[in-house]
């Protein structure tokens, strides 16, 4: 009896350090969007509704440019620059999306359903770089990961804005948030707000109906 209760102790310590070891190994950890550290990241920004002003840059196919987006209860405004030209989307609350280029004061208006103006949704969720919330998010889950000789955690969001995923993976390192990662580019919160930039969020002085 004795040398039977030695041995489950020992299989039980063998297991139990096994856990151990697997927990420590990187291994996905399942984690809700309330508990998540990236909710807490943009609650600490004081981003907590739907007001925003977010800056990064961007890295995307050996090319560098720079992301602004900034959204109110009325409007979302997204502006993205790159070396081989510039794009501005703005959308209201009715549906409707009007385009321009960056230096360009008259803009394109496209109605709802057309389309251009299927993004809407798309432009309200912060096109380029979605940002998550309890509406969108589907999926939380956080793991330890080496990059460049680097320790990293590594906390991925699943989201989906009316059927179309986006999925964003937020590097956290020693000094809080390093950058983002989707499946097309690279990203670093250069500047977070709960503040919306309010001079961008209303309907161009000039426009001119698109198809």
């Amino acid at each position: 009896m004795k040398s039977l209760r030695r041995k489950v102790i020992s299989i039980l310590t063998g297991l139990m350090a096994f856990l151990m070891l697997t927990a420590c190994d990187g291994g996905t950890a399942a984690v809700t969007w309330e508990t998540s550290r990236t909710k807490q990241y943009y609650e600490s920004h004081g981003v907590t509704g739907q007001n925003i002003s977010l800056q990064t840059t961007v890295s995307a196919s050996g090319q560098q440019g720079e992301y602004f987006f900034t959204r109110n209860k009325e409007f979302a405004y997204a502006e993205i620059n790159a070396a081989n030209g510039s794009l501005i989307f703005l959308t209201d609350t009715e549906g409707n999306v009007y385009a321009t280029q960056a230096g360009n004061d008259d803009w394109t208006k496209h109605a709802p359903g057309s389309f251009h103006g299927q993004l809407t949704n798309i432009i309200w969720a912060g096109y380029q770089f979605v940002i998550p919330t309890a509406e969108i998010v589907e999926n939380v889950t956080s793991e330890k990961v080496s990059r460049n000789e680097k320790e990293y955690t590594a906390e991925t969001i699943r989201m989906s804005v009316n059927g179309t995923p986006a999925i964003y993976t937020y590097y956290y390192g020693k000094n809080g948030l390093e950058f983002v990662e989707s499946s097309e580019a690279r990203f670093k919160i250069t500047k977070l707000s709960g503040v919306p930039a309010t001079e961008y969020l209303k309907t161009p002085a000039k426009w001119h109906l698109g198809g």
